[in-house]
C-alpha cells in the first residue's frame, strides 16, 4: 500500500500500464482469433467472377468467367514467370561473403578501423577480382527464361506486346472485363480483348503444344 496514492479517502492503486486488451473473438486458450475477411472486399471480388478466390488478378478473372482457355491462362503464367526469371540474370556481385583476405593478410580479430591501409586495399582488389562461379542449373534456367522471353516480345506486335505486358505483367484491369461483368460484350473495348487473345496465342507456341479437349 506505500505506492499507493490516498484519493477522498481511499487508496488509489496505480496502474501497471502496457497495451490495452484487444477486443474480438477469442480460442478458449484466450488467444485473439483473427479477423474474418473484409466484406467490402468480399463484395468487390464477387463482382469480377463468382469464384472469389480466382478474383486476385485480370487472367485469373478471366478464366472464372471462362473468357480465356486453360491454354492462354498457362501461356501467361509462363509468360510471367519467364519475365520473372530472366529479369535476375545479371552480373554476380560479390556479397559481404566474398569479402574474405586474400592470402597473405590476416584479419582475425581486425577492424577496417584498425587495419594497416595496405592490408585494406588487399582486401578489396581480392574481393573485386574474384571470378564470377560457372553458370550451374539455376544460371541456365535463367537463361533459357531471357530466351523465350526475348522469343516472345520478337513475335508479337507492338500493339499485341503492349496489351499482353500490361494484362500479364502489370496487372491492369482491362475496361472489357469491367463491361462484360455489366453484360456488355459489344463495348469498344472488346479490341483489346482480341489483341490480348491474339497475343497469347502467338506465344502459345513457344511454351509447348495446347493440350487436347476433354
Amino acid at each position: 500500500m506505500s505506492k499507493a496514492r490516498i484519493k477522498n479517502g481511499k487508496p488509489k492503486i496505480r496502474s501497471k500500464g502496457g497495451r490495452p486488451r484487444k477486443e474480438g473473438a477469442r480460442y478458449p486458450s484466450g488467444e485473439l482469433r483473427p479477423a474474418g475477411p473484409n466484406p467490402e472486399v468480399i463484395v468487390r471480388r464477387k463482382a469480377l467472377c463468382g469464384d472469389i478466390t480466382m478474383a486476385t488478378n485480370p487472367i485469373d478473372v478471366m478464366l472464372a468467367n471462362r473468357w480465356i482457355t486453360e491454354d492462354q491462362h498457362r501461356t501467361a503464367a509462363r509468360y510471367r514467370q519467364d519475365h520473372r526469371s530472366a529479369a535476375l540474370c545479371g552480373p554476380t556481385v560479390p556479397t559481404q561473403r566474398d569479402l574474405s583476405a586474400p592470402e597473405g593478410v590476416d584479419t582475425r580479430d581486425q577492424s577496417f578501423a584498425t587495419m594497416p591501409d595496405k592490408d585494406i586495399a588487399a582486401v578489396w582488389d581480392s574481393a573485386m577480382s574474384r571470378t564470377p562461379p560457372a553458370a550451374n542449373d539455376q544460371h541456365a534456367g535463367q537463361a533459357r527464361a531471357m530466351d523465350r522471353y526475348r522469343e516472345a516480345n520478337r513475335i508479337l506486335t507492338v500493339a499485341q506486346r503492349n496489351e499482353v505486358n500490361d494484362v500479364v505483367l502489370l496487372d491492369s484491369w482491362p475496361q472489357w472485363v469491367l463491361q462484360r461483368r455489366a453484360g456488355n460484350f459489344t463495348s469498344s473495348w472488346e479490341r483489346k480483348r482480341e489483341l490480348l487473345i491474339d497475343g497469347l496465342d502467338l506465344i502459345q507456341e513457344i511454351y509447348g503444344p495446347r493440350r487436347k479437349a476433354a
